[in-house]
């Protein structure tokens, strides 16, 4: 995944430093949308989950659970996608919680197919929500082994939950142009 730093940089740091700690490992592709996109980061794996690298390392702090801390979410600040970007395979989007401002965490979407009528096109009002703005985290730029493909064509439940146990098995950061915030060291020594 090529990350739109320029465009997100918020976004991209605690992607990129939720990825260096280990958060995505193993973590479980719970939501699939034929043509649309897939659905990932929440630990729980219930789409209700995850926190920004904040949370994370508050709850490191803590030693207590992330889903009730105040640092658990990032300000919904970034680049929209252009109407053109909604269309595109690839495409790596920042998801808020239940469609609720301001709750950016660990979960993001990607996009499985293109054209008119997939992706994220016309995504600001799936599910009859209309006040979700599709934030750019990137896109997908190496894909050889069709695995876009794959989890498009996975078979669901009408929920769109995988019947398969499809994971991110491991998140590699290949280059990280930003400093870590306070508190960064810990994380990575707990989560090894």
């Amino acid at each position: 995944i090529d990350l739109d730093v320029e465009g997100s940089p918020d976004l991209c740091r605690n992607f990129l430093k939720l990825a260096k700690s280990r958060y995505y490992s193993a973590s479980l592709i719970y939501n699939v949308q034929a043509n649309r996109f897939c659905q990932c980061g929440d630990p729980t794996g219930t789409g209700n989950g995850g926190a920004c690298i904040y949370g994370v390392i508050e709850s490191t702090k803590r030693g207590v659970s992330e889903e009730n801390l105040q640092s658990r979410f990032l300000q919904s600040r970034g680049r929209l996608l252009t109407p053109t970007e909604l269309k595109e395979k690839g495409r790596v989007v920042a998801t808020e919680i239940n469609f609720i401002k301001d709750t950016v965490g660990s979960q993001f979407l990607i996009t499985v197919a293109e054209g008119q009528g997939n992706a994220l096109d016309g995504y600001n009002t799936l599910g009859g929500h209309d006040n979700h703005r599709p934030l750019s985290l990137g896109q997908v730029t190496e894909d050889s082994d069709g695995v876009l493909d794959k989890i498009n064509t996975a078979y669901c439940d009408t929920e769109g939950r995988p019947y398969a146990d499809i994971r991110i098995n491991r998140a590699l950061v290949l280059h990280d142009p930003f400093t870590d915030p306070d508190g960064m060291d810990q994380v990575l020594k707990d989560r090894g």
